[in-house]
């Protein structure tokens, strides 16, 4: 599978990727993947840094553009409700995109 540049990722879309706990990621731009993770019984936003923008502490590559994309109107935009609506979001494309694979 080819990887996707960074220079040629786009902010607020999500994408296959390849990463230490991410298998699907939001790209926030800046080198930067949010998704779905669990550890321990808990499920969290985590994020993790694409290789070739966070060389140290890069531990994903992007892989495949899904046709999914995130985006709060501008009045939505609190950090409790965007957190939450993000959550949300990210947990119903995983299980969308998941059951696809299967």
């Amino acid at each position: 599978m080819k990887l996707i540049p960074l220079d040629e990722l786009i902010v607020g879309k999500i994408y296959k990727i390849d990463g230490r706990n991410l298998s699907y990621g939001l790209y926030r731009g800046e080198g930067a993947f949010v998704g779905i993770r669990y550890k321990f019984g808990s499920t969290f936003i985590d994020e993790e840094l694409h290789w070739d923008k966070h060389q140290t502490h890069g531990t994903v590559e992007s892989m495949e553009e899904t046709e999914f994309s995130f985006r709060l109107k501008e009045s939505e935009e609190t950090n409790n409700h965007y957190e939450k609506v993000l959550f949300d979001y990210l947990v119903d494309i995983r299980d969308s995109l998941c059951t696809e694979e299967d």
